[in-house]
C-alpha cells in the first residue's frame, strides 16, 4: 500500500468515529490520533455555567455483573445506549496527561517507552470525607490503551480539601468502616469471580499490563513490572486545604506542562522506592458530559 493510500485509510477511518463509540477502526489509529477524538469530545462537550452534582448511586456496586463490566469491557467509551451510569466518581475532571519515564528502568512497556493519554481526576463522593482518585489512561498505537485506577485511601482524608495532599497508588490499605467494609465485599466477590490468575483482590491494580506493550503497540516478550506504584504529588500542584471551592474549579487552574507527579515504583511489599518517571499535565482540566458520561476507563487484568 502506497503512502499517500494508507494516509486515506486513516483519514477515513478517523472521520468514521461516532461520540459515544469505539470500535476497530478508532483502535486501530495511532495514540496521538486517538488522543485527538477523545479530546475534541471532551472539549466540545465542556459544561456551562454551574457543574453538575449528584448523589452517587451506591446500590449498582451491589450487582456483580455491574462490577464485572468494568473489568471485562475493552474500549475507552462507553458503548452508545449501554446506560451504564457511574457508581461513584461520578463527576470529575479530564486533563491530556503524559508519562515520562526515567532515563535507566528496569521494567518494560510502557515504563520504558512512556505514553501519552488522558487523566480524570474526581471525588468518590460529594462533601465529606473528601475522597480523591484518579483514572489514567495510556494510549497505544493500534491497540486497546492501558488503564490505571490510582488513590490515596478508600477512607479519604478527611476535611482536608487538597486534591493533591497525598501520596496515591494502584495499592490502598484495607477500610476500616463498616460502609466500606461491605462494598469491598462485592468488590471482592467480583473479584473471585474473574479468578486468582487475572486479579489479586479488590484493592489492588496490576501493573503487569502496562509492562507488556510498548507505545508503538509492541509486545514485550519477557515484560517486566512493579509490585507497586507510588504516585506522590509535586509542590506546584498543592491546593489550600480549606478551600471548599468545587475541586473542578480549581483543577481547571492549573496550566499545561505542570508537573503532577513524581512516580515511583516498589518491586514488593517492603522494597525500596526507585524514581521511574514524571505524570505531566499536557492541558488544562475540564469537566465535561463526555469525560462524565461517556469516557471509560477499564479496570485491568494481569496480562
Amino acid at each position: 500500500m502506497t503512502v499517500l493510500a494508507l494516509l486515506f485509510v486513516k483519514i477515513s477511518l478517523y472521520s468514521s468515529l461516532s461520540f459515544g463509540n469505539s470500535g476497530p477502526a478508532y483502535e486501530a489509529l495511532s495514540a496521538r490520533a486517538k488522543l485527538q477524538h477523545l479530546w475534541g469530545n471532551v472539549v466540545s462537550s465542556v459544561y456551562s455555567g454551574r457543574l453538575p452534582t449528584k448523589a452517587p448511586n451506591l446500590l449498582k456496586l451491589l450487582k456483580c455483573s455491574f462490577l464485572m463490566e468494568s473489568f471485562t469491557t475493552v474500549s475507552d467509551e462507553l458503548p452508545a445506549n449501554r446506560g451504564r451510569e457511574k457508581a461513584i466518581h461520578t463527576y470529575g475532571s479530564v486533563a491530556q496527561i503524559s508519562f515520562r519515564p526515567t532515563n535507566q528502568t528496569k521494567y518494560t512497556g510502557l515504563f520504558r517507552t512512556g505514553a501519552i493519554g488522558l487523566a480524570r481526576a474526581s471525588l468518590a463522593v460529594q462533601g465529606t470525607p473528601f475522597t480523591p482518585g484518579m483514572g489514567l489512561k495510556f494510549l497505544v498505537d493500534g491497540r486497546p490503551s492501558e488503564n490505571l485506577q490510582i488513590m490515596y485511601s478508600l477512607e479519604g482524608q478527611g476535611e482536608n480539601q487538597n486534591f493533591f495532599a497525598n501520596e496515591f497508588s494502584n495499592i490502598v490499605e484495607p477500610p476500616k468502616s463498616l460502609k466500606l467494609k461491605a462494598l469491598g465485599f462485592f468488590f471482592g466477590r467480583a473479584a473471585k469471580a474473574l479468578g486468582k490468575s487475572r486479579l489479586d483482590n479488590e484493592r489492588t491494580i496490576t501493573l503487569s499490563q502496562m509492562a507488556a506493550v510498548e507505545a508503538n503497540g509492541t509486545s514485550v516478550s519477557q515484560p517486566v513490572a512493579p509490585y507497586q506504584l507510588i504516585f506522590r504529588p509535586t509542590a506546584e500542584v498543592q491546593m489550600n486545604p480549606h478551600d471548599r471551592t468545587d475541586v473542578r474549579e480549581r483543577l481547571a487552574l492549573f496550566k499545561p506542562g505542570v508537573v503532577l507527579y513524581q512516580v515511583f515504583a516498589r518491586e514488593s511489599v517492603d522494597g525500596p522506592l526507585l524514581e521511574v518517571g514524571a505524570l505531566v499535565l499536557e492541558s488544562s482540566f475540564v469537566a465535561s458530559a463526555y469525560g462524565d458520561q461517556n469516557l471509560f476507563f477499564k479496570h485491568p487484568l494481569k496480562k
